[in-house]
């Protein structure tokens, strides 16, 4: 009970992604209120609970749209162009790093280690194999939480960005005279461009962290000992 219930994810990866957006529109509107006087103890304990629980549902949305969708099923995941299987098309010169494959050396590395256990490489399949071994390391363990917290913060950040982008749109277009195109909150625009930048930016990170991941998965797997051989710092769960 004395272990506090919250992990540095929960702030940054939650807390801030849910205070961005409440801040996007608070700044669009100007109804929240949280851009204006001080809060008390009572309301900013409020609006703390609205950001996090925010912060969960901008997670969610983030990680069906930009991990399972974009990254997975568009541009492809690292287990695959680590191993040099590449997808047809113009991603690559969107993306070079999401592409980028091991040196020969690597791979050679760890698809001989998969073959002396039978295990079909690469593939989705592969990775939770090699992930399973992988974690047994402790050095390694903490390491892939670290590039854990940082994609899941850039992914969820990305995305809030995002939906803050109509939002900032709305709020500088609302109540224009289309006529002589007056009244256009400029400053709220200009934020609407920043926020559409930052969230591409912090979309790439996404995507370089997401690839540490994966990345240190492999090495630590092609530098265990085989699993057979019942020593060494990984064992067979």
């Amino acid at each position: 009970m004395d272990k506090i219930p919250f992990s540095v994810y929960d702030f940054f990866g939650y807390l801030a992604t849910g205070a961005l957006l409440l801040l996007a529109v608070d700044f669009a509107f100007g109804g929240v209120g949280l851009l204006g006087e001080p809060l008390g103890v009572v309301m900013g304990l409020f609006w703390i609970l609205v950001a996090y629980v925010l912060g969960h549902i901008v997670s969610h949305i983030a990680s069906s749209l930009m991990e399972d969708v974009i990254l997975r099923e568009g541009l492809g995941s690292p287990e695959y162009h680590l191993f040099g299987v590449k997808k047809a098309g113009g991603w690559a010169r969107l993306f070079p790093g999401n592409f980028r494959p091991f040196s020969q050396t690597i791979q050679d590395r760890v698809l001989a280690k998969a073959k002396r256990l039978n295990v079909p490489a690469p593939g989705d399949g592969f990775f939770a194999h090699c992930h399973t071994l992988a974690k047994g390391d402790q050095v390694t363990q903490e390491r892939l939480n670290t590039f854990l917290n940082l994609y899941g913060f850039c992914r969820n950040m990305s995305m809030g960005l995002l939906l803050a982008v109509p939002l900032l749109l709305y709020g500088a277009f609302r109540g224009v005279d289309w006529e002589t195109f007056g009244v256009i909150r400029r400053d709220r625009l200009l934020w609407a461009g920043l926020a559409l930048a930052a969230s591409i930016g912090m979309f790439y990170r996404y995507l370089k962290f997401f690839r540490h991941y994966a990345m240190e998965v492999f090495r630590t797997y092609s530098e265990l000992p085989d699993p057979q051989q019942g020593q060494g710092r990984a064992q067979v769960p």
